[in-house]
């Protein structure tokens, strides 16, 4: 919903994540099978991008059908791959992706455009899955969940 006048303007229906960038609002699907641009007029949404989809704090991502490239859609308007290396992603509320590397033992973090992955540490074990939002970051193996403490390789 828009604000004007102190009335509420229904702007989409349901969505898994909205992101609010300077200039412009956009949508994820309930299902994470689409992102979408709003157009700045009433309910109309331009689609972008028909697979995997999340989004940080100011960035919208996707991520390839079979889990293994991550793009960022560009101010210009187009989507660039920032990635093709990971086993799965996540995205967090400041718009850092995480991956957890193809052979599931090194956890890498992507901050700024132009910059390499930064490797921020592993464990003994298998990571199998990626989680990332306020509260931290999170990867899961076959038996236990670790927390990343933000600094160095420690989890």
């Amino acid at each position: 919903m828009w604000v004007r006048d102190n009335v509420w303007i229904k702007l989409s229906g349901p969505g898994a994540k909205f992101v609010v960038t300077p200039n412009s609002i956009f949508g994820i699907s309930p299902d994470r099978k689409a992102a979408y641009k709003w157009n700045n007029n009433g309910v109309n949404w331009e689609t972008i991008r028909t697979d995997t989809a999340g989004g940080g704090s100011n960035s919208v991502f996707a991520i390839s059908p079979n889990g293994r490239d991550i793009s960022r859609w560009t101010p210009d308007r187009k989507w660039e791959k920032i990635s093709s290396l990971g086993r799965e992603f996540a995205v967090d509320g400041k718009g850092h992706v995480y991956g957890i590397s193809r052979n599931g033992k090194v956890v890498d973090k992507w901050s700024v455009i132009g910059q390499p992955w930064t490797e921020i540490g592993g464990i003994y074990s298998e990571f199998t899955h990626i989680y990332a939002g306020g509260l931290g970051v999170f990867a899961q193996t076959k038996d236990k969940l670790f927390c990343y403490f933000g600094e160095g390789e420690s989890w």
